[in-house]
């Protein structure tokens, strides 16, 4: 029954009428009107510097992570790239190496096939 009196006799804010202390939850167990003390004070501001040293920290290995992932990805675009260079190089390769090719080449500069093989072994 006394729960219900107590209910009734409550502001819009949650405080009981006469009541001194902060605004409903997020009084914090300060009094209205009462100075922050030192300790306190100093407590909010080393929380604060902690948060944003943190935040800092957080956004610094963010950046360097970026970074490094944009590093490797030009390091991977440089290696397609030289994929497809050394397959191109290959293939020139492959058709200077052509039997054909060869044996033209040799006639041209005054080589002719030999007549006799002879093969020595060690």
């Amino acid at each position: 029954m006394n729960g219900g009196q107590n209910r009734a006799s409550r502001t819009s804010s949650g405080q009981r009428p006469g009541s001194d202390t902060g605004v409903g939850f997020w009084a914090f167990g300060f009094k209205k009107g009462q100075e922050l003390g030192r300790r306190t004070v100093a407590f909010i501001l080393v929380l604060v510097v902690v948060v944003w040293l943190v935040a800092a920290a957080y956004l610094i290995l963010v950046s360097r992570a970026m970074v490094a992932a944009r590093r490797v990805q030009g390091a991977r675009d440089q290696l397609t790239a030289l994929y497809k260079e050394n397959a191109i190089l290959e293939q020139q390769i492959a058709a200077q190496q052509a039997v054909e090719k060869l044996s033209w080449e040799a006639e041209r500069a005054g080589f002719v096939p030999a007549a006799r093989f002879e093969f020595v072994e060690p």
